[in-house]
């Protein structure tokens, strides 16, 4: 079987055979594979190495870090060519994402010799499991964890942030000012008062969840759009995470 194009990475497509953006894939991609290089002896045993003699042993050892470190550039040019040649498929299904290696052109990678190469039997395929699922948010497409969280960290979403640092601003304004009501300062805006009531809100919400949000770790849902839902955002912390399904400890 042979390995992967050398020239570009498999295409993901989702099951209903939307492309899966780049973005979301590959750094899903480069850290399940330095997992698997973080085990180097249960890494060694799937790629049928023989890891009976120690000098096998230590150059496995060797080779997964030397490796690991070179996938850890994760925007060079020479670590999409290497996921090229040893990612043979990325599957995405309902429940999860499935990847597909090309063993030999793993062990290429590691610089080790095969000891299956005198047999002529080539080593199966890695098959990696991931549990991630599509989501899609308006126009955009995520990967999301079970927990709901986007399975790769993004751009914080400016939109949404420069709502929550509007909203604070003007708590901090009425709070100056406490002769103030939101009317008042609706008409100061220029907007109408249901508008400012839904973005005065955003200034309570949780540090955990302005934080997930500066991280790019937010739900991939969590946008500005659904947040004008003022319900959302209750008045415990504890309870906001319930409603945003973030998970995070008591505040």
């Amino acid at each position: 079987m042979a390995p992967a194009s050398t020239e570009t990475a498999p295409i993901a497509l989702d099951p209903t055979g939307l492309r899966i953006p780049a973005r979301e894939i590959e750094p899903l991609v480069l850290d399940a594979i330095r997992q698997r290089l973080a085990d180097p002896i249960a890494l060694g045993t799937e790629l049928v190495l023989d890891l009976a003699k120690p000098d096998t042993t230590t150059k496995v050892m060797q080779a997964s870090r030397s490796l690991s470190a070179r996938l850890a550039d994760k925007d060079g040019p020479a670590v999409r060519s290497l996921l090229a040649r040893i990612v043979r498929k990325v599957e995405v299904h309902a429940d999860r994402v499935k990847l597909i290696i090309a063993s030999d052109a793993l062990v290429d990678a590691l610089g080790v010799p095969p000891t299956h190469a005198s047999t002529g039997s080539p080593v199966p395929d890695l098959h990696i499991n991931l549990p991630v699922r599509v989501k899609r948010s308006g126009m955009a497409v995520r990967l999301v964890l079970e927990t709901g969280r986007c399975a790769v960290s993004t751009v914080p979403d400016t939109k949404l942030l420069t709502a929550i640092a509007k909203g604070r601003a003007w708590w901090q304004h009425l709070q100056a000012h406490p002769h103030l009501t939101l009317a008042d300062l609706a008409r100061e805006q220029s907007l109408s008062t249901t508008y400012v009531g839904r973005i005065l809100r955003l200034a309570f919400l949780s540090p955990t969840i302005t934080q997930a949000i500066l991280d790019g770790t937010a739900p991939a849902d969590l946008t500005l759009d659904r947040l004008k839902d003022t319900q959302l955002i209750a008045p415990d912390w504890a309870e906001q995470h319930r409603r945003l399904a973030l998970n995070a400890p008591r505040i």
